[in-house]
């Protein structure tokens, strides 16, 4: 008898829906190999099932034809990860599925069912199942378990429907040693560097790809959410790492990477042995990471710096030290500049994430922040609106203190779906533009940016960006 086949899928999103607010500037954003998804598929195929991803986002696959795709490949299982973003049109996804083939199990996992585990089961009765935090071996277990006939009640990690009623299992424990994980299959996806791009602000060469080298993060900041991955830090081997960048780049002609991991650089001993395995086995690989100020060396960053990095990324937020504290960053403002300086004098460039919105926040304290990042000695910044992400402390601080009631299609960081009781939405689109507006514009600015024009690619990049850019700051 043949095996089940299982699809895995990230859901279809109606582009009208966000191209009309976007406008051709929703291109600049990155669309980025869905790793987790490939790791799961790299279990389910090494055990010996028929095993596809379907991205139906990259693919630009409206919900008929993803829902096409589905029959045609004939699967009893199958994988939606969503985000919360995403969740209502993976909610409507599922259900279509559901309507044409009630056989098929539909399965939800990702960051929304992990904050949200039953209250995302009521409200989409699409899904059959729900796979809450790591999904690698609740996913495999739960596949096995009900081709043995055997009771779902025993699969950790797990909530499922049982008669009417929403049933929710034991979670299951952090995956300890990643490294048991095979290597994500990468191939199940769309030809990578066709489909999968990021921002010219994000990478000097393409293709470019994105990894995740460690889970969890042992810091509280209050507009996390960390309910797939947990507070407990766990990472790959730097064998593994190198071994990742070499499929990447051999098998799939990934010329650039974006670690996105939150502590990429904590763990001192690790990254040397990545940036030296990087550098021995010649690897070129132009990368940019994420980091936090406070984990900086200035020789480790010379070392990245030889490996290849050319760009790291901190999560400032605000210029306001008070804010800071209210949001658990542990940050020091008075240190940022000489963090900053060591950075760019290793001739690696900076980037600052900065939150706008967040509860509290006043024009004022916006002001100062967009004059803050001209300062500082910041290479590129990004303005986010606050969204409060269910699984976050802020999350169920506005909604039980200030009836904060999310609208999951808005929940993202370029549109207002919360505002803080001294400004208003339009305040906060207004200081987004105004904040970019005026850090870009800078004539020194541009001119640095004309210097990294490095291949005719690039320059294609940044002129058509530019042009979707300029068009979402001045249209009405």
């Amino acid at each position: 008898m043949d095996r089940p086949k299982i699809i895995l899928c990230i859901p279809p999103i109606a582009l009208e829906t966000i191209t009309g607010k976007l406008g051709k500037f929703w291109e600049i954003g990155s669309s980025m190999p869905p790793q987790g998804l490939c790791q799961i598929a790299a279990i389910s195929r090494e055990k010996g099932y028929e095993t596809k991803i379907l991205d139906c986002q990259v693919m630009r696959l409206t919900l008929d034809k993803a829902v096409e795709n589905i029959l045609e490949f004939n699967p009893k299982f199958v994988g939606i990860s969503s985000s919360t973003v995403s969740i209502n049109a993976s909610g409507k996804f599922a259900k279509k599925i559901k309507e044409v083939k009630s056989s098929i199990m539909t399965i939800i996992g990702g960051p929304h069912v992990s904050a949200l585990p039953v209250e995302t089961l009521k409200e989409f009765n699409g899904f059959d199942v729900g796979v809450v935090g790591e999904g690698d071996l609740t996913f495999y277990e739960l596949i096995e378990t009900v081709l043995n006939h055997s009771g779902l009640n025993n699969v950790s990690g797990l909530l499922y429907r049982d008669n009417g009623k929403i049933r929710v299992n034991a979670p299951r424990p952090l995956i300890k040693d990643l490294d048991f994980l095979p290597m994500p299959a990468w191939d199940l996806l769309p030809k990578l560097s066709k489909y999968y791009r990021t921002s010219a602000q994000r990478s000097k060469e393409f293709p470019i790809a994105s990894i995740i080298t460690s889970r969890g993060c042992p810091f509280n900041c209050s507009f996390c959410d960390k309910s797939v991955f947990g507070q407990t830090l766990r990472a790959h081997s730097a064998k593994y790492v190198l071994e990742m960048i070499k499929i990447l780049k051999y098998k799939h002609s990934i010329r650039a990477l974006v670690f996105n991991d939150d502590l990429f650089i904590v763990n001192k001993n690790r990254l040397i042995e990545i940036c030296e395995g990087m550098i021995q086995n010649n690897l070129k690989i132009s990368w940019s990471c994420n980091g936090r100020l406070d984990s900086l060396d200035l020789e480790i960053l010379k070392l990245m710096r030889r490996a290849g990095c050319w760009q790291i990324a901190f999560g400032i937020e605000s210029s306001n030290q008070e804010l800071i504290e209210k949001i658990k960053k542990k940050i020091y403002l008075d240190t940022i500049p000489e963090k900053l300086r060591l950075v760019k004098k290793a001739g690696i460039s900076t980037k600052g994430f900065f939150i706008l919105g967040l509860p509290s926040e006043t024009i004022k304290t916006i002001e100062k922040t967009i004059e803050y990042t001209k300062k500082i000695p910041l290479d590129d910044v990004q303005f986010s609106i606050f969204t409060p992400y269910p699984g976050s402390e802020l999350y169920k601080y506005v909604v039980e203190n200030e009836g904060f009631i999310p609208e999951w299609d808005k929940m993202n960081t370029i549109f207002p779906s919360y505002v803080p009781k001294y400004l208003t939405k339009e305040d906060l689109i207004y200081y987004q533009r105004k904040g970019t507006k005026e850090f870009y514009f800078r004539i020194h600015h541009i001119v640095n940016q004309v210097l990294k024009f490095k291949n005719l690619r690039y320059v294609i990049n940044v002129i058509r960006e530019a042009l979707y850019f300029l068009n979402y700051i001045y249209r009405n």
